[in-house]
């Protein structure tokens, strides 16, 4: 399900393409459901004027104007470090929050592969 944060789309949208691609034979109007039904939110009012048509042009302008709100690689990597430098403070007891935070700087150290705007935090 995607809502509308930066951080997830690039996720989001390899496991969209990929639900997909498992539906080899998914008409226009089949994708656009899925698109409604694993969106929501903003996102979601995005695509319901999409929802009226049942044709592939339909479907890859609704994923068009997703792209544009939400796949620009700056706006991503910006939400990574808003993200990150905002973090709070880490107690050294704090076993969950060192976890929670492995766990972010792992997804940023992926992420990298793909968005090439990260490559900053390696300063």
């Amino acid at each position: 399900m995607f809502s509308g944060e930066l951080i997830e789309y690039p996720r989001w949208k390899k496991a969209f393409n990929a639900f997909l691609k498992q539906r080899v034979n998914s008409s226009a109007s089949d994708k656009l459901y899925y698109l409604d039904q694993y969106t929501s939110g903003q996102v979601n009012e995005v695509i319901q004027s999409y929802l009226y048509l049942d044709t592939e042009k339909a479907f890859q302008d609704a994923m068009r104007d997703i792209d544009k709100l939400y796949g620009n690689s700056f706006l991503v990597a910006q939400a990574f470090k808003t993200k990150l430098s905002s973090w709070s403070r880490i107690s050294n007891n704090d076993a969950m929050g060192i976890f929670k935070l492995t766990n972010f700087l792992k997804q940023c150290l992926t992420a990298m592969n793909d968005i090439c705007d990260l490559q900053c935090l390696n300063l």
